[in-house]
């Protein structure tokens, strides 16, 4: 599944990201490539969640960036979604 995730550069240092499809879904990491694996697991533990709750994850769009400044960049990211269990 693609999810869009907007990369904000820390002024202090660092990044952190938000995944646009998933509101408050929010990670960060002193580097990019630290911010990009917390962001895709932080996305992972999410979808276990909605899946766990039997949430229709079919239906997810974009919401609208909180912060867009000079600092921000916009990310496209492949997450595999993960398969309910069957219990």
């Amino acid at each position: 599944m693609r999810f869009t995730v907007l990369v904000h550069e820390d002024v202090d240092g660092g990044f952190w990201g938000e995944c646009l499809e998933l509101p408050g879904c929010i990670s960060q990491g002193e580097t990019l490539d630290e911010m990009d694996f917390n962001i895709r697991e932080a996305i992972e533990l999410v979808l276990d969640v909605m899946i766990e709750d039997g949430k229709d994850l079919s239906n997810l769009t974009p919401g609208e960036p909180t912060i867009v400044d000079a600092h921000v960049r916009k990310w496209e990211i492949e997450v595999d979604v993960p398969q309910p269990s069957s219990v």
